[in-house]
């Protein structure tokens, strides 16, 4: 009886221990997206997702005390211990971990429950007052608002045009006055908008990975999930490109940092109340968990996701027409080749770890991501490697027009052997035998008023602006033989976002 206890036992502490983020990633990152009850996102590599671990010394040494005593209350306790576990287990299932079945050529099984498609938002209300409304600007201008504030979490002064005094106190207390070495914004995306009195509010959902260093010097990285308002009044109109992409004054472009009582040094205009630029008015903190150290998990298989139906936008056959009628260079057949060799290119550069490859083909945000877990890896001491790439099916899901920026989102499907290696070359995670099978979201922009490039069914060979080659593009993106730069789709496309399909939302 006490071996069969010791065996229950054993079990439950198995199941602990395999309970752990499951985490190696490609280029996309979406290997391990998320883990845990929790769930998240890693739209840029690497184990994005906290999860979390269950048992613990002090009560399995209890139960081992137990069965071994006194068996005949330990025993049973186990029993109820076991079947606790696995419905917790069955449980968890619904919403946790990227799951894979265990080859391509089997029929594919959902192992989670299907989560409810969020509804689009309703933005009627804001195109109404200001048609020159950009989603993909918005976003870019969120994006850096987040990153700055994180990064200077330590003196938020010189951000007070963007940040109302409550939200700075809420990251600042988030922080606990630690110093944040690196900001890794993993899925970003509005998901509330509602028009009260005198303001339109819009509510941004960050899940990112972020790190620390504490009192003592010791970098730890957290993931945390953060939801964000940013408000401004009603009946103002939307900035171009040059405003929303850098923090400068939204009435004169000066980029010093405003005066105490929120008037810009320049023009003495007053910037931070909401009438000129959107204004973050609250912090909302979801979740804050430290992730420890990387992930890594074997085998290929088919990701959980890869056989959901691709939903594409009701507009979408409508504004393909309108991109073909109004940008002369753009066609689906050349768009769709030049989306598969881009994806080629970044799954090669990331493979080979060189981050110059990727910087002319990646806008700031996404390079951001990439970059960051390149240099964790690095520092992990492992390097994700990649092979017998194949794109199987490329499938167009939304485009979009405004007045500043076209965004076209494609559904890619591909596989690919996916492994991660230590400096010796051994394989630490993933498979080099068994192919990994999945699809994600990818979203390219160009501004509007980009000259025609010509159909260029391949990855770009040369700068958009100058025709140089690409060997001088700098960490910011920009071209080292004619200074453009050639990374914010005002000369070409670059692709902005990639996102998993648990965090796609049309």
């Amino acid at each position: 009886m006490r071996w069969v206890g010791a065996a229950l036992l054993l079990a439950v502490l198995g199941a602990a221990v395999l309970d752990t983020p499951a985490a190696f990633a490609r280029a996309g990152g979406g290997n391990s997206y998320s883990s845990g009850s929790r769930g998240g996102s890693s739209s840029g590599g690497g184990s994005f997702s906290g999860g979390s671990s269950s048992g613990g010394s002090d009560g399995s040494g209890l139960l081992l005390w137990l069965v071994f005593e006194h068996p005949a209350i330990g025993v049973p306790l186990v029993i109820i211990v076991v079947g606790v576990t696995i419905y917790q287990k069955s449980q968890q299932a619904g919403y946790s971990g990227r799951s894979v079945s265990r080859s391509d050529r089997e029929p594919y099984q959902e192992l989670y429950r299907e989560r409810p498609v969020p509804a689009p938002l309703q933005l009627d209300a804001l195109i109404a007052s200001d048609p020159g409304f950009s989603m993909p600007l918005f976003m870019d201008m969120a994006r850096l608002v987040y990153t700055r504030s994180q990064e200077q979490s330590r003196q938020l002064e010189p951000l007070s045009a963007f940040l109302a005094p409550g939200a700075r106190t809420a990251i600042e207390r988030a922080n606990g006055g630690e110093v944040v070495s690196a900001v890794c914004i993993g899925s970003s995306q509005p998901v509330r908008f509602t028009a009260m009195g005198e303001w339109h509010r819009l509510v941004v959902r960050f899940e990112t990975n972020l790190c620390r260093a504490n009192k003592s010097g010791k970098v730890l990285q957290y993931v945390r999930t953060e939801e964000w308002e940013f408000g401004r009044r009603a009946g103002a109109t939307s900035l171009g490109p040059d405003r929303m992409q850098e923090l400068r004054c939204p009435s004169c472009g000066n980029p010093s940092e405003p005066r105490t009582n929120g008037t810009c040094t320049r023009c003495d205009t007053v910037i931070n109340d909401g009438r000129l630029q959107w204004l973050v008015r609250e912090v909302s903190i979801q979740s804050s968990e430290i992730l420890p150290r990387l992930g890594l998990t074997l085998g290929g298989g088919v990701e959980e996701g890869t056989q959901r139906p691709t939903r594409p936008d009701p507009d979408l056959g409508v504004n393909l027409r309108k991109l073909s009628a109004t940008q002369a260079d753009f066609s689906v057949t050349g768009f769709r080749e030049r989306a598969i060799a881009t994806f080629l290119a970044i799954q090669s550069a990331w493979s080979s770890g060189r981050r110059e490859d990727l910087r002319p083909l990646e806008s700031d945000f996404l390079y951001q991501q990439h970059r960051f877990w390149l240099d964790r890896y690095a520092a992990e001491g492992v390097r994700n490697r990649a092979s017998d790439v194949q794109v199987r099916q490329v499938d167009f899901v939304k485009v979009t027009l405004d007045g500043y920026v076209v965004a076209v989102t494609v559904r890619l499907f591909a596989s690919m052997l996916d492994w991660t290696e230590d400096k010796s070359g051994s394989v630490v995670g993933g498979s080099k035998d068994s192919a990994r099978v999945f699809s994600e979201y990818w979203t390219f922009v160009r501004s509007v008023q980009a000259k025609p490039q010509g159909v260029v069914p391949g990855a770009p060979q040369s700068c958009p602006s100058c025709g140089a080659g690409l060997d001088r593009v700098s960490e910011s993106g920009v071209c080292g033989y004619c200074e453009a730069k050639i990374t914010s789709g005002t000369f070409d496309w670059v692709l902005n976002d990639i996102q998993q399909d648990e965090a796609w939302r049309g």
